[in-house]
């Protein structure tokens, strides 16, 4: 009787044993086949970017879509076989694994036409390191464009306070009944109509851009409209300025 328990005791270990693997196995074959679909959708991804730029001749294209409309029925087929219970346990029994042979077959066929369109891990590798290569490129330009923008018009509005100061001080010379040397009067002048620009620009300013898109704006109103720019916030007034900082500079240092 002892003999006939434990037979009966291994029996359901073994048949244990027998359905874990079963569903281990069943649940590779999941795994590839989903893997076999994710393939599939970045080739029809590439497929439709190869169609709309025209890489390829249309004898080309029609044998490229003829191929992965094959491959894609077969997986349409391996995906319905194995169905929403393929990894139930109930379902061990009612239905049979995938053919392991004809799945390393689809498997092997999607890998030859991945090869022959270029989509392989290392394309797609060398791709991403490009595109992080670019991002990285594009983020330090814009970032020293942004930096060099603010430097500018930051200098821009310190010169416009200074000469502002520097009017209104003039104007209470005058009013007191001082006159005013030609160049400080073509300093009142240059001032009044650097406030007057002041308006249009800041109105263009207010406009939704990018601040790399701002500095666009701006360096095309400069060259082709100069007459219309606030002096401050022009590259030669500006250069100026630096020009006598480096000379002061330089004047401060101890003679050897």
């Amino acid at each position: 009787g002892g003999g006939g328990g434990g037979g009966g005791g291994n029996s359901k270990e073994d048949a244990a044993a027998k359905q874990g693997d079963s569903l281990l196995r069943r649940l590779r074959q999941s795994v590839r086949v989903k893997s076999i679909e994710l393939d599939m959708e970045r080739l029809s991804s590439l497929i439709e970017h190869e169609i709309e730029e025209q890489t390829m001749n249309l004898d080309a294209q029609r044998l490229l879509i003829a191929e992965f409309g094959l491959l894609d029925v077969n997986v349409e087929a391996m995906v319905n076989c194995m169905g929403p219970n393929y990894l139930r346990k109930d379902a061990l029994e009612l239905s049979d694994p995938l053919d392991e042979d004809e799945l390393a077959v689809l498997e092997s066929q999607i890998k030859g036409f991945k090869d022959r369109i270029g989509l392989t891990p290392t394309n797609l590798l060398n791709d991403l390191q490009v595109d992080l290569s670019n991002l990285t490129k594009f983020l330090k330009d814009t970032l020293y464009k942004l930096r060099m923008a603010i430097d500018f018009y930051g200098l821009g509005t310190k010169l416009l306070g200074n000469d502002i100061q520097y009017s209104a001080w003039l104007i209470a010379r005058a009013i007191k009944g001082d006159t005013l040397k030609p160049r400080e009067a073509r300093m009142l002048q240059r001032t009044a109509k650097d406030l007057f620009t002041l308006v249009p620009c800041t109105i263009i300013l207010l406009i939704p851009l990018t601040p790399v898109g701002h500095v666009l704006v701006f360096s095309a109103i400069q060259k082709y409209f100069p007459d219309f720019y606030p002096s401050p916030y022009t590259e030669r007034r500006q250069n100026l300025v630096r020009l006598y900082q480096e000379i002061e500079q330089k004047l401060g240092e101890p003679q050897e």
